[in-house]
């Protein structure tokens, strides 16, 4: 599923979390749209910094890294 004219982000794997690894936490933001809700994670660090997202679907559960999709609605904490 996904919506149209947007790239789902990529799934995250073990090499995605390593680059994470020691870098500081930015911001922490809820998100949510029509079909699932999210906590994402935005990390800063030499590399220019990471976004990771877990990721609650109706019947679908994952971890994305990347932009969100641009129908999510952001609830900074």
């Amino acid at each position: 599923m996904g919506i149209k004219g947007f790239d789902r982000a990529p799934l995250v794997g073990p090499d995605a979390l390593r680059a994470a690894h020691g870098e500081r936490l930015a911001a922490l933001v809820a998100t949510d749209r029509r079909d699932a809700v999210a906590v994402e994670f935005a990390f800063t660090g030499p590399a220019g910094g990471h976004r990771l997202r877990i990721v609650n679907g109706l019947d679908e559960n994952r971890l994305e890294r990347g932009p969100a999709d641009p129908q999510y609605v952001r609830h900074h904490l």
